[in-house]
């Protein structure tokens, strides 16, 4: 600057005006210099810490990336890359504070998709608050579709898997209608001399409990052609009472030659009363808790239930797991009380080998011989400890088992109805039935299993798994090897080979033991399904 000097002369003259001489000195310039040196750091440190807490609550501020103030579009893309490690209900609550109602204003309309989204980002060139509050509106509403889908899927496998098809239903009525009227299908199965057979104990005898007249078919079919000396083979099928007349009607007019078979309704078993089987009592009750607790409610309360409690609460309503079927196999020694072992089957298996082998095997003390479910490649058919099962919150289980029991399955078992006479399995099935209704079935939910778990604890003999293979209704990718090699294969699960909803990779090994040429089969409809 220059300083200017005005006089007041008499012969002032404005070309008489002189410059002053500069102020700006080297002194003056290292004083700034100074002063900048102490104020910049400080203004450095405070940008720092405010961009540092910036960036930890990214939310309610800018976003920086690397030192770089990043676009709408930029943020969407990394948050979209990184949405599934972020709680949906973050947003949710950051909504709720900047509303202070918790509605919807900073959200707006939600977008359909991901796409639609970074689009109307790009376009409006929203701040990074309302992209999150976008993006967590979005996945609400797409987890929330996902989860009714699988709990529609879950309804709807539940409920074809315990329909009857049309087919099977007519080749039942078709039956019925020719045991009355036709006296080749009414006809005694065991003839005069062949009733000692019945009660031999040098002969195999196989137990099998169904109210399924073709699935019934395929087992018995199976097991005798794969069995070495199929005239040793005695078959003693139990039905209930409406299944009766069709089951006896097939078997007397397409019996198993050269092996016996006999064909028993549950109707029929005068010893069957509630003084014996107190079982009966508590299916009655257990009936009502499960219309109490699983009644027409869970449909209205499905939305609340993870697809899996879905399943289970749906699978505990099943009429399979309250039928007399269900728990008459805990009453084997009694229904059968000449015989000293038998070899039991599901009606969903196809035996693909001979079972001597099971027939002749050392029982090593043990009542029954089971597979285990606990150890195997299978994660849905092999993972089963008691921990599956039982409800180790509670303290009478806790008390008494560990979790990591290892479970073994029905299906095919060898059972040494001589040794469980001799024990208190049946009583102790029984004990802790009443302690499950006591408890409103907070033990356990499901059907038989769990208990007779309990009952032949310790009573239980591990066989090898190349005797029996589980989980062909359970999921596709079972080994195909496994398969063919298995003596038993069962289709354990919803997907069971009479049904549309069986995979097809494995329906072949049902069908093969069916006779769709048969009259019966032929005019009820029932095609071979690829």
């Amino acid at each position: 600057m220059r300083r200017i000097t005005i006089t007041a002369q008499e012969d002032f003259h404005p070309m008489g005006l002189k410059s002053a001489p500069a102020c700006c000195s080297y002194s003056c310039v290292m004083v700034s210099l100074l002063g900048l040196a102490l104020i910049l750091p400080m203004l450095f440190i405070t940008t720092a810490i405010v961009k540092l807490d910036s960036i930890d609550n990214c939310i309610d501020g800018e976003c920086y990336t690397r030192g770089r103030k990043m676009s709408p579009t930029d943020r969407a893309d990394e948050l979209v890359t990184g949405l599934l490690d972020v709680p949906v209900s973050v947003g949710r609550q950051l909504n709720e504070e900047r509303t202070g109602v918790g509605g919807d204003a900073v959200v707006g309309e939600r977008e359909e998709t991901i796409d639609d989204l970074i689009a109307q980002v790009s376009e409006l060139n929203d701040d990074s608050a309302s992209v999150i509050l976008k993006l967590r509106a979005l996945v609400e509403v797409h987890e929330g579709k996902a989860r009714m889908a699988k709990l529609q899927r879950a309804l709807y496998r539940h409920f074809a898997s315990k329909g009857v098809p049309k087919g099977l239903h007519c080749l039942s009525l078709r039956l019925t209608a020719d045991y009355s009227t036709n006296p080749e299908a009414n006809r005694p199965l065991a003839g005069p001399e062949e009733i000692s057979r019945l009660t031999d104990n040098s002969l195999r005898h196989f137990v099998l409990l169904s109210d399924n007249v073709l699935a019934t078919s395929v087992v018995v079919n199976s097991t005798v052609t794969n069995a070495k000396e199929p005239e040793k083979v005695v078959f003693h099928v139990v039905t209930d009472e409406t299944t009766y007349s069709a089951m006896h009607a097939w078997f007397a007019l397409f019996p198993p030659e050269p092996a016996t078979i006999e064909v028993r309704g549950v109707h029929e078993m005068q010893w069957l009363t509630a003084a014996k089987a107190p079982v009966l009592d508590l299916m009655e009750n257990s009936l009502a808790l499960q219309k109490l607790n699983y009644g027409d409610r869970i449909l209205e309360e499905a939305a609340n239930d993870p697809p899996q409690v879905l399943a289970a609460k749906l699978q505990a309503r099943s009429p399979k797991y309250i039928s007399i079927m269900n728990h008459l196999r805990m009453y084997l020694p009694e229904v059968f009380p000449e015989l000293d072992r038998i070899i039991f089957l599901d009606d969903d298996v196809v035996v693909q080998k001979d079972l001597t082998g099971l027939w002749e095997m050392d029982m090593r003390g043990k009542v029954n011989a089971g597979v285990e479910t606990c150890r195997g490649a299978d994660r849905f058919a092999l993972s089963k400890q008691f921990r599956s099962y039982f409800n180790f919150s509670n303290p009478l289980i806790a008390e008494h088992f560990a979790p990591e029991t290892c479970a073994w399955a029905f299906g095919l078992n060898v059972f040494d109805l001589k040794r469980w006479r001799e024990s208190n399995i049946t009583e102790t099935y029984h004990h802790w039935q009443k302690q499950n209704m006591m408890l409103n079935m907070t033990l356990w939910r499901l059907g038989t299993l769990p208990p007779a778990l309990i009952a032949f604890y310790g009573h239980t003999l591990p066989l090898d798994h190349s005797w029996h293979m589980l989980g062909l209704g359970y999921q596709p990718d079972s080994s195909i090897e496994v398969i063919k090699s298995s003596a038993v294969i069962h289709y354990n699960g919803p997907a069971k080979p009479w049904l549309d909803m069986a995979f097809t990779d494995f329906r072949s090994y049902w069908t093969r033991w069916v006779d769709y040429g048969n009259e019966f089969v032929h005019q009820c409809n029932i095609f071979q399904m690829r």
